[in-house]
């Protein structure tokens, strides 16, 4: 009885890390190809094709895509950049706006007015 109660938490265990490394793959991927649409169809248009992020955000979509494939793939190496890569983008995205570009445009609009 104690054998098939260890072997059936065994295989609960690894179905439940399955299914989570499968959404988590699920989800870079989708967060890629959010972020690869939305260069040509936000940021151009709002922001201007000469913006400096432009090329990081595609940069960013293009290594979501590569993790989250290698994350569906099973690869013991994406657990870690599916951690480092998003923190990476979000410091940057808090550093932009709090001492980057976004106040600038802000403060160079107000004294347009």
């Amino acid at each position: 009885m104690q054998v098939r109660e260890s072997f059936a938490n065994a295989v609960l265990r690894i179905s439940l890390a399955l299914s989570l490394r499968l959404l988590a793959g699920s989800l870079m991927i989708l967060t890629g190809i959010i972020h690869l649409w939305l260069v040509p169809f936000l940021h151009v248009i709002l922001v201007g094709p000469h913006d400096e992020w432009t090329a990081i955000m595609v940069l960013f979509g293009l290594l979501y895509l590569a993790i989250g494939i290698s994350l569906l793939a099973g690869k013991q190496i994406s657990y870690y950049f599916g951690v480092i890569i998003p923190l990476v983008g979000a410091y940057m995205r808090c550093m932009r706006v709090m001492f980057g570009t976004v106040r600038k445009k802000r403060e160079g609009s107000r004294q347009t007015r």
